[in-house]
């Protein structure tokens, strides 16, 4: 580095990870002590995600990807099997035949909900899936596909949510912006 040199920036990071920083002056008698050690995280990478109603091809970051089911609307919520998007974030997606449930984790958050019944279970509370229609609900489908309302496991996973309806296209944004 040069002289008056106050900032530096580092580049090429991987994603996720704590840095740690120590830095020392030095001139024509030398260096001097090391300062105190700081560290910084760096931010995750943006998953966008996004969907077509009636469509089973979605896309992950622009790259196409296939459903065995399409996405489509119930009750003004569009419902999907939601192992396609959660899987993308990372989330881990469990299935449970003898309660008919399906518990979805995610970096802390933990979503419980059963299938025909409009409340789910957020990190140990009970919660609406939609507090304006009670008929929003997980459903199977035949040949028995689970169908699981999207936005209300998207932003509990601390996704955004945006909707197209000009082109019947939802947007998952993760981290939210």
């Amino acid at each position: 580095m040069g002289k008056n040199v106050t900032s530096y920036t580092n580049s090429g990071l991987a994603n996720d990870t704590r840095y740690y920083y120590r830095v020392r002056a030095y001139n024509e008698a030398g260096n001097s002590s090391y300062s105190n050690e700081a560290s910084a995280v760096t931010g995750k990478d943006e998953t966008i995600i996004r969907l077509l109603i009636g469509d089973p091809s979605y896309y992950v970051n622009n790259k196409v990807k296939t459903m065995d089911t399409a996405p489509f609307i119930m009750e003004d919520r569009t419902l999907l099997p939601i192992r396609y998007v959660a899987e993308e974030l990372g989330a881990r997606v469990e299935w449970d035949n003898d309660e008919r449930k399906v518990t979805i984790t995610l970096e802390g958050t933990r979503i419980e909900l059963w299938i025909e019944r409009n409340y789910a279970m957020v990190d140990g509370l009970y919660r609406a899936i939609d507090e304006y229609n009670p008929n929003v609900k997980p459903i199977i489908v035949l040949p028995g596909r689970t169908m699981l309302p999207l936005r209300f496991i998207a932003e509990n996973l601390g996704c955004q949510v945006e909707w197209d309806p000009a082109r019947s296209e939802v947007t998952v944004i993760y981290p939210a912006p």
